[in-house]
C-alpha cells in the first residue's frame, strides 16, 4: 500500500506540465500551433496552446480567410492538422493534379447550413479519402456520403473543436488556413 503511493507520487512529478502560451493554464498535453509554417512566414511565431486557445487562434484565420477551402474533420490517428493551397499541392506534387482538380470543382462559397451566414468553408468527412489523406486519392464521386456542408467560422470552430474534446486529440502541428483555395486536413508531421 506505502508502495503504491509512493509510485504515484513519482508518476505525477514525472509527467511533464506544459504552460499554454496564451491562457497560461498548466497542462500535460498541448497543440503546437505553427502559423509560420516551419518558419516561411516570418510574421507568425508558433505557440504550444490549450485547445480552447487553438480554436480562439484558429478563428483569427479563419476569419480572415478570403478563398475557397475544404475543411475535412480531423482524424486521431494522425500528428498534424495543416493547409496546403492546390497550388503548392500541385507545385510540390503531393497529390496527383487530377485529383486536386477534383477538390477545386467543389470547393465553393455557400450559405451556412447552421446559421446562414455566406461562407467559402466546405467541411467534410475524412472518407473523402477513406480516412487515409496519405493515399493521394479522393473520392469525390458520391458527395451525398462525404456529409460536405458550408459552416461559418464560428459553426466551424465549434464542430472541429468537439471532434478534438471528443477523441481526446492533440497536434504535434497545426498550420492554419492563410492564403489561396486548398485543403485542411489531417497529416503525418
Amino acid at each position: 500500500m506505502f508502495i503504491n503511493i509512493i509510485k504515484n507520487m513519482f508518476n505525477l512529478f514525472k509527467k511533464k506540465i506544459v504552460n499554454c502560451e496564451k491562457c497560461f493554464k498548466p497542462s500535460e498535453k498541448y497543440h503546437k500551433f505553427d502559423p509560420s509554417y516551419r518558419g516561411q512566414f516570418r510574421d507568425a511565431k508558433k505557440m504550444k496552446l490549450c485547445t480552447l486557445c487553438l480554436m480562439k487562434e484558429y478563428k483569427d484565420y479563419l476569419n480572415k480567410f478570403r478563398y475557397n477551402a475544404i475543411v475535412v474533420e480531423p482524424l486521431n490517428k494522425y500528428t498534424a492538422y495543416q493547409y496546403y493551397t492546390f497550388e503548392d499541392m500541385i507545385k510540390n506534387d503531393w497529390w496527383p493534379s487530377d485529383e486536386i482538380e477534383k477538390l477545386r470543382k467543389i470547393a465553393s462559397k455557400g450559405n451556412c447550413v447552421k446559421c446562414d451566414e455566406e461562407t467559402s468553408l466546405t467541411l467534410c468527412s475524412p472518407e473523402i479519402y477513406h480516412n487515409e489523406p496519405a493515399d493521394g486519392k479522393f473520392y469525390t464521386d458520391d458527395i451525398e456520403n462525404l456529409n460536405m456542408k458550408h459552416l461559418c467560422s464560428d459553426c466551424l470552430c465549434d464542430h472541429i473543436e468537439k471532434i478534438i474534446r471528443e477523441k481526446n486529440i492533440f497536434f504535434d502541428e497545426v498550420f492554419p488556413i492563410r492564403t489561396g483555395d486548398g485543403l485542411m486536413t489531417s497529416f503525418e508531421t
